[in-house]
């Protein structure tokens, strides 16, 4: 695609409109002169929203559920992250999307960010390594990614208002280490900006960032483009070194533009010179796009699952596990039953296939018996349910028997938007766990734990083994019956610091 040549061809006006996205997901094609390139966001699954279920975050279709970014950095794996990367790509050609918006890699600088699923490490050479991973298995197969948010964004309360003020050595050697690793090796397509300032200013609009260091010391070659609504003072953002908002400007943010031209705040040559990194960046890409290209669900859900049995880890093990076929398997907690896979907001994925560790455990030829036990619903405990798990136990235990039981933070506790106040899971598990724990012996006691971030694991002392499982997408249950069985080593290592007790 002759990029240069399109550009010739745009009026003034279609360059300044170019600088803006087209709806939620598009670029803008200049009155059909540029092809219609669509983003989505990512990168734990595909969340392709039809243009008619706009706003409807659950209407997305079906994809597959890739593990969090944090339980891949237990993976301390690359490899892994490329089979991710490679896989996701392939559902994106079957969408028709060009540009993943993903991955993010943000240093997790508190335990307490209701976003940290969506982040690899507290280490930046482990983050850099295992973001580019993902960005050379998704652009292997021609499909771009949008590696965020740059930068120094570790809180989600306040987040489009906070001001993280930071040193220029903590800034080079902790924020910007692995944003340069990643951006250096794997060379993504484009960048996204933070909602946050940094020191006093907008990351959008931060010329220290976009322009000093990622294209004047990195050599980024590619857009930069704003996460959505970012663009506070949209004209100061283009100056700084943003290329394209997002998402649609609605028109003003087009106006102010243009009469910051016409005042000859913006030159031509700046003007061409964003327009053509737009073109070079999404339009591009819209050639590699495939009519009918297949996808194997099945086969994608078996990657999901050997990648959420790699970032699994093992945090304890004094014998409860692995659990042979001829042990009585009894297992404890709603999680269970409803595992919690994913995290919530705009990495939320509709998966295409999914098995909870009971139906795997089915699957596997195992007998096991069940008690809900809690609500995951809810931090209050249920009477009922508990008197349910201490009838199961007392019929049920013998000196055979192994008890699993699932626990761990729920969607209440952690999300894109919010940050937790603590770090405590759910007081009706935690309660029902010690009254299980005066009745199982310890050593036939074995805890099988979910959650997106570093909790309170004060409860290790009243159960024989942990295997922590992080949010490890559609396939974690499965996984849970591979490593809870044996037929599967763990061998994550955590790649954030855990406290033992809060």
């Amino acid at each position: 695609m002759d990029t240069k040549a399109i550009l010739k061809e745009l009026t003034v006006d279609e360059k300044i409109r170019l600088l803006g996205g087209m709806g939620d997901w598009f670029i803008y094609d200049c009155n059909g002169k540029v092809p219609k390139v669509m983003m989505t966001d990512g990168p734990h699954g595909l969340r392709k929203i039809e243009v008619t279920k706009a706003g409807d975050v659950e209407a997305s279709n079906p994809a597959t559920c890739f593990p969090t970014a944090s339980a891949m950095a237990s993976s301390w794996d690359p490899e892994m992250t490329y089979l991710e990367g490679e896989t996701l790509a392939d559902e994106a050609l079957m969408e028709k999307i060009s540009i993943v918006l993903g991955c993010g890699m943000n240093i997790k600088r508190s335990p307490f960010c209701g976003r940290n699923f969506e982040y690899y490490s507290e280490d930046p050479l482990l983050a850099g390594k295992m973001a580019g991973g993902f960005i050379s298995g998704t652009q292997s197969k021609g499909i771009g990614t949008c590696l965020k948010h740059f930068a120094v964004n570790s809180q989600e309360t306040r987040r489009m208002t906070s001001d993280s003020i930071v040193d220029e050595r903590a800034l080079r050697e902790i924020y910007l280490a692995g944003f340069e690793d990643c951006i250096k090796t794997a060379k993504p397509y484009t960048v996204m900006t933070s909602y946050n300032r940094v020191n006093g200013t907008y990351a959008a609009a931060n010329k220290h960032l976009l322009t000093d260091i990622l294209r004047d010391e990195w050599g980024f070659e590619g857009a930069v483009v704003s996460d959505w609504g970012a663009s506070i003072d949209i004209v100061a953002c283009i100056k700084a070194g943003l290329n394209l908002e997002m998402p649609d400007p609605k028109g003003y943010h087009t106006r102010v533009l243009k009469k910051a031209y016409m005042d000859g705040e913006i030159s031509d040559e700046l003007l061409d010179e964003k327009a053509l990194k737009i073109l070079d960046s999404f339009a591009t890409l819209s050639e590699r796009v495939e009519e009918n290209h297949p996808v194997d669900f099945d086969a994608h859900n078996a990657v999901a699952r050997k990648l959420s049995a790699s970032g699994a880890v093992l945090l304890k093990n004094d014998g409860a596990l692995p659990v042979s076929k001829e042990k009585k398997l009894i297992i404890i907690g709603d999680l269970a039953e409803n595992v919690r896979f994913q995290g919530g907001g705009s990495s939320h994925i509709n998966p295409a296939r999914q098995k909870n560790a009971l139906k795997a455990f089915e699957s596997a030829g195992y007998k096991y018996c069940f008690a809900k036990g809690y609500d995951r619903n809810t931090e209050n405990t249920d009477s009922k349910l508990v008197s349910q798990v201490k009838e199961l136990l007392e019929k049920e235990l013998d000196d055979n028997s192994v008890v699993l039981f699932f626990l761990g933070l729920t969607d209440a506790f952690e999300g894109e938007g919010y940050d937790r106040k603590d770090l405590s899971i759910p007081g009706n598990q935690t309660e029902l766990l010690d009254e299980v724990a005066k009745i199982v012996n310890k050593d036939q006691l074995a805890a099988v734990t979910f959650g997106g971030a570093p909790f309170d694991f004060s409860f290790e002392d009243k159960v024989s083994s942990i295997l922590h499982m992080y949010l490890g997408g559609q396939a974690v249950g499965e996984a849970v019956c591979d490593l809870v069985t044996g037929a599967v080593n763990p061998s994550g290592k955590l790649a954030e610091t855990f406290p033992l007790k809060a």
